[in-house]
């Protein structure tokens, strides 16, 4: 399916390759893409099926921008335009690419760097309509009912409905709708913060991490003043406190801006911090975040990146 996005894009008769090339589409994203589409998943009735296919055909002539936004809804991902080309941004599984806490964030007069919001409770489908082409009934569009009968037995039936773009299987419809729930059930939070010339790594889609010493009530992030290699020994900017049960983590960024997590054996001084070793490349300021057995790791896909 990515690559008929590819296509349409590129192709100069029938898509938009007179103003855009090959050069101007990243194709790897869309390479990515593919291969998490085309992995086999259960269909629902014993069998296995790619995760996302496209059947569809356009008839009519419709602007571009709409046209890119079916395909993209399909695959679940967004396009993106880099300032240098455009990219595409799926919401599958992915690794953390950086950490934030107070030592790397700016600081407003108020003390509280970190801003959150909650999304409303009407906005929380438990229940979803999800029309597809059923082949097995002359091409017609049918409708799967997916729902979350916990959601529903807590907070009470909220219906939504949506169209998946060239799904001809029961099962990846009932898939669609699935991941709608999820998402507006689980994805409820959303955090505001600003930062110096630090945030122009990332780009929308980015996994990161906060660490706020206001919500753990306790110091999770800062800087790392001090590395003695030797000694595995790594000195703080600011005091921590061991669990009394329990292996405490401390995660460092190595030379190549991994992070990286290491075991805290001992604490000297509530700074002076001894580590099972010490990764690569750990630079002097660079962040370290405290990883606890009763902390929950509080991650954050990242929506949208503005300049003030």
């Amino acid at each position: 399916m990515a690559w008929c996005l590819w296509d349409m894009l590129t192709h100069p008769r029938y898509g938009m390759g007179k103003r855009l090339g090959a050069a101007d589409v990243d194709k790897w994203a869309l390479y990515v893409i593919g291969q998490y589409c085309d992995q086999s998943v259960p269909d629902g009735f014993g069998g296995t099926e790619p995760r996302i296919t496209c059947n569809a055909y356009l008839t009519t002539q419709r602007k571009a921008w709409d046209v890119l936004s079916d395909f993209c809804s399909a695959m679940r991902c967004m396009p993106v335009w880099n300032g240098q080309t455009l990219t595409f941004v799926q919401d599958r599984p992915s690794d953390k690419t950086w950490t934030y806490n107070r030592s790397n964030v700016v600081m407003p007069d108020d003390g509280a760097p970190f801003r959150y919001s909650f999304s409303a409770l009407k906005d929380r489908h438990n229940a979803v309509e999800v029309n597809w082409i059923d082949p097995n009934n002359g091409w017609e569009t049918a409708t799967e009912l997916v729902e979350d009968t916990q959601a529903i037995a807590r907070y009470g039936r909220n219906v939504t409905k949506m169209d998946a773009f060239g799904c001809t299987s029961r099962g990846q419809a009932h898939r669609a709708g699935l991941w709608l729930i999820k998402t507006e059930l689980l994805e409820t939070q959303t955090v505001d913060f600003s930062v110096g010339a630090e945030g122009l790594r990332h780009v929308p889609g980015d996994v990161i991490e906060i660490c706020d010493d206001d919500y753990a009530g306790i110091s999770t992030g800062g800087r790392v003043l001090a590395v003695n290699s030797q000694t595995r020994t790594l000195t703080l900017d600011r005091e921590i406190t061991l669990p009394s049960s329990g292996t405490a983590l401390i995660s460092l960024v190595d030379g190549s801006g991994n992070p990286v997590s290491v075991e805290v054996q001992s604490v000297t001084d509530g700074v002076k911090v001894k580590v099972s070793r010490v990764p690569d490349g750990v630079a002097e300021y660079s962040v370290w975040e405290l990883k606890l057995p009763t902390l929950r790791q509080r991650l954050f896909l990242l929506v949208g990146v503005a300049n003030p």
